[in-house]
């Protein structure tokens, strides 16, 4: 059960990540084979979490109030009536419809999206219809030239974890692209012509974040918007959770050189213009925030840009190693 969301093997060995990923408990038949119970719910379609269990051969099901929970030994997802938050495995994940519930009825309900093109993938990454390996990773660090982003400084520290993490995962054998080299303005649409124009490839796009609010910091990431059909809306779920699990565990370790933990602000959905419109498999990445004052100084600091980039960089090597393994 530990490769569920790849976080529990995320800390193994390369041969252990590899068996994990062989023995995958998930390895049942196409989620279109089962014989799914559609329920209609304000007008959207939810299957029940009964049937949820059976599919992915939870060991059990538990509803306390409003909360549900599905558990092995190892692994487990929470869920809550009325919310769009789940957690896997303990990482956050936003749901484009929220849990419901029936009267007198004492399941709960997943929206069929939710189920197709977020569940499935996170743990079952093996089976995304159409998902390619790839030998090219797409780094773009977010902003640039006039466009300075979030406090006039995030510009400057993207193209520093761009060229770090360029550096690491030119180590483990990828080929890299940056969509811009130095402090200079690339439109949005040219930086998707530049991924577009690489076949074999994944996309990442760097940012950090503001908020009017100075006590807000933690690191989000975004895929597509699960309802607008995109071919590789499924792989993008499955990198951003390789992604962002690999970031939370590496961060949120003691470490002797500072404390770098940061707060999980979930795997979200959006329609920027960079996840819309690239062919690939493409996540954006916010990897804190430059008004909070203890992450900013956390930002601007050597030892932690250099142990996010190489965290960001194990993860897309996870996700690669699931795609060797289909």
């Amino acid at each position: 059960m530990k490769s569920l969301l790849l976080l529990m093997i995320l800390a193994m060995p390369q041969s252990a990540i590899a068996q994990a990923i062989d023995n995958e408990p998930f390895a049942g038949p196409k989620i279109e084979q089962f014989p799914w119970k559609l329920v209609k719910i304000s007008k959207v379609d939810y299957v029940s979490m009964v049937q949820v269990e059976q599919f992915y051969r939870f060991d059990k099901i538990q509803r306390d109030g409003k909360s549900v929970l599905l558990s092995t030994n190892d692994a487990e997802a929470r869920f809550e009536v009325g919310s769009h938050r789940c957690s896997i495995n303990k990482v956050q994940f936003i749901l484009s419809h929220p849990i419901q519930s029936r009267i007198n009825d004492p399941s709960a309900y997943l929206s069929a999206l939710d189920l197709k093109d977020l569940l499935d993938p996170v743990l079952r990454p093996k089976h995304i219809q159409g998902a390619k390996n790839f030998n090219t990773v797409i780094i773009d660090p977010g902003h640039g030239g006039k466009d300075k982003g979030a406090t006039g400084l995030e510009s400057q520290y993207t193209l520093i974890l761009a060229k770090l993490l360029k550096a690491e995962l030119e180590k483990k054998g990828f080929r890299t692209v940056l969509t811009r080299q130095g402090n200079v303005s690339i439109p949005l649409g040219d930086r998707v012509r530049i991924a577009n124009a690489h076949d074999n490839a994944i996309m990442i796009s760097l940012h950090f974040n503001a908020s009017p609010k100075p006590q807000v910091n933690g690191m989000e990431t975004y895929t597509m918007s699960a309802r607008v059909p995109r071919p590789a809306n499924r792989s993008s779920v499955a990198l951003a959770a390789a992604v962002h699990s690999r970031v939370l565990l590496d961060l949120n370790q003691p470490i002797p050189d500072g404390d770098f933990n940061t707060t999980d602000r979930g795997i979200r959905r959006a329609r920027f213009n960079i996840l819309s419109e690239c062919k690939h498999p493409t996540i954006y990445l916010e990897a804190g925030y430059l008004t909070n004052k203890a992450e900013a100084a956390k930002i601007k600091n050597p030892a932690y840009q250099q142990r996010l980039a190489s965290a960001i960089a194990r993860g897309i090597e996870a996700y690669q190693v699931t795609l060797q393994k289909k």
